[in-house]
């Protein structure tokens, strides 16, 4: 009939147009219909078999052409759509590592273009691809992909399932940093639900992997807190240029110190909201650390947090200024979008009124908006 004249015309327009293509004698042509109802006209009217076959080779074309483009990322989503219904002839060609790669990559811009729930869907394709030779051949790259594919879950309310792949991934993982990235998901998936007491337990699961004890029960807590005061106070004043000169200490170079800084900042704020003591207690310790092993733009959050319970919980204002702004110097020297974020906004809400205008607070605010934007 009609339809399939049609059908078999364009396929053979197009068939022409992609043999001239891959021979370099066509320039780059772009098909499109005049009305979506004639694509939903062809589509009831073409056989699912042949459907499929043309999504295929449609991505084909696009992702070869893809690789000397300087517009790569704009495509995925095109190619990753087009592979997920042809997929049957991409398995059969021997190509599902070509699947999975595209939808991590899909996954990926997604996340980093808040569309969660559009992310957990790409993550879903290349997830049922994955098989136990691709973690051998593609470590780094396949545990990538369960890392944002947790975060993804996480994010668009497949909570059971960020959870059951929590567990099975990190069984696999053989860095440090890798397990500090998977806790660091899960932590903060449990404060935004409301599971304090979890996000608690994690966070000293991870901790212990590095070495560090997070106190638990009011005793213990307060006994952590007198002995990180001491500690700070004698560190500090050892340092030959003051609090101020600390920006311009060594770096920080134990990684596993680093790391349990990383936990600490994740669950700062689940402490805070459940027991202050442990709050105060985990930013004195991150003080402390810091000023033992070096500097570091995560040491700028513990300084600012340090600012804010000197000035709030023991009324002492002029030495919570002087660690406010060497934790603004210590932002200057190492920045970072999301440490910026929180330490101008704590500045800003908690430590710049103590000593200035109400109105000096508003350009910190304005930094912490943008940085949060960026």
């Amino acid at each position: 009939g009609m339809s399939y004249r049609v059908v078999a015309e364009l396929s053979r327009e197009i068939e022409a147009y992609l043999r001239h293509k891959a021979q370099g004698s066509c320039r780059e042509l772009f098909f499109r219909f005049v009305h979506d109802q004639i694509v939903e006209y062809l589509q009831q009217r073409t056989p699912p078999a042949e459907q499929s076959l043309w999504h295929y080779r449609i991505a084909m074309h696009q992702y070869r052409s893809s690789l000397s483009s300087s517009k790569a990322n704009e495509q995925v989503f095109s190619i990753a759509n087009h592979l997920n219904q042809g997929a049957h002839h991409l398995i059969q060609d021997g190509k599902a590592e070509l699947l999975i790669q595209l939808n991590a990559r899909a996954c990926r811009l997604s996340l980093d273009s808040v569309a969660y729930v559009s992310a957990y869907s790409y993550f879903e394709r290349a997830h049922k691809m994955v098989q136990e030779h691709h973690w051998q051949d593609d470590y780094f790259g396949i545990l990538q992909l369960y890392i944002d594919g947790i975060e993804a879950a996480s994010l668009s309310d497949n909570h059971a399932m960020a959870e059951n792949l929590f567990y099975k991934v990190l069984e696999r993982c053989l860095g440090l940093g890798e397990k500090i990235e998977l806790y660091t998901i899960i932590i903060r998936m449990h404060t935004n639900l409301n599971h304090m007491e979890k996000g608690i337990d994690l966070a000293a699961q991870a901790l212990s992997l590095t070495g560090e004890d997070l106190p638990s029960g009011p005793e213990a807590i307060a006994a952590g807190i007198g002995e990180q005061s001491q500690e700070i106070a004698a560190l500090a004043a050892g340092l030959p240029g003051g609090i101020e000169d600390y920006a311009n200490m060594p770096p920080m170079e134990d990684e596993m110190i680093q790391a349990a800084m990383e936990i600490m900042i994740n669950v700062s704020s689940t402490a805070y909201m459940t027991d202050a003591n442990l709050y105060m207690y985990i930013v004195l310790r991150m003080v402390s650390l810091s000023l033992q092993h070096g500097s570091s733009n995560v040491s700028a959050f513990g300084f600012v947090n340090y600012a804010l319970v000197l000035a709030g919980a023991y009324g002492d204002y002029a030495n919570g200024y002087r660690y406010g702004l060497a934790a603004l110097a210590l932002l200057a020297k190492h920045p970072n979008p999301e440490l910026g974020c929180k330490v101008n906004h704590v500045f800003g809400a908690g430590i710049q009124h103590w000593k200035n205008h109400i109105r000096s607070c508003i350009p910190y605010f304005e930094k912490a908006y943008l940085n949060g934007v960026q």
